[in-house]
């Protein structure tokens, strides 16, 4: 059976999602999973470790809006552990408290590397669609981590910005991911 997600496509079984993640938040509106695996990113000027997370939001409860019911988005994330953090980014990150690798997720600390939208059958049940979807989604992680310097040259918004550029911020020289853009214009 052909399997598909976030442009991804293979022929064998599935991996599952529960052998290679932890689940992280379990909420009727969301879930998270992190990969239990921790990644190393070395090159000169740019060390980091880092996870994956999986993570699936209800639209309908997002935006309240009719054609958005039963319908959940997806994305796979390249997320930088906290350790790994410049010190003013993970104060910045959450004010008092100790910084958690949720709170990275929560405040967009992250570079999407996938987006799919899922739209549950009401008759099948949320776990007949989306657990397979989650099983597929952790089949690609391998992939998309070879490949990670791809997604990371991709621009994510209008003007530029690359997940380099977030990484930089976050965990690099720490300049603004929007400066660093304009920048590159000049």
């Amino acid at each position: 059976m052909k399997h598909e997600i976030f442009g991804w496509s293979f022929d064998h079984e599935p991996k599952k999602l529960e052998d290679l993640f932890d689940c992280i938040r379990d909420a009727d509106d969301e879930v998270i999973f992190a990969t239990k695996k921790t990644y190393e990113h070395r090159e000169e000027g740019l060390n980091f470790d880092y996870k994956f997370a999986i993570r699936a939001e209800n639209a309908y409860e997002m935006t309240g809006e009719p054609e958005d019911e039963n319908m959940w988005h997806l994305e796979v994330m390249l997320v930088p552990t906290v350790d790994s953090l410049l010190p003013n980014k993970r104060e910045d990150t959450i004010d008092g408290e100790d910084c958690t690798f949720i709170d990275l997720i929560d405040a967009g600390s992250y570079v999407q590397f996938g987006f799919e939208a899922v739209k549950v059958d009401p008759d099948k049940g949320y776990d007949a669609v989306m657990l397979p979807k989650y099983d597929e989604a952790a089949s690609v992680i391998d992939n998309m981590n070879a490949m990670r310097g791809f997604y990371l040259d991709r621009p994510l918004n209008r003007i530029g910005s690359t997940g380099w550029d977030i990484l930089n911020s976050l965990v690099g020289d720490g300049k603004d991911f929007i400066a660093a853009a304009f920048d590159r214009m000049k």
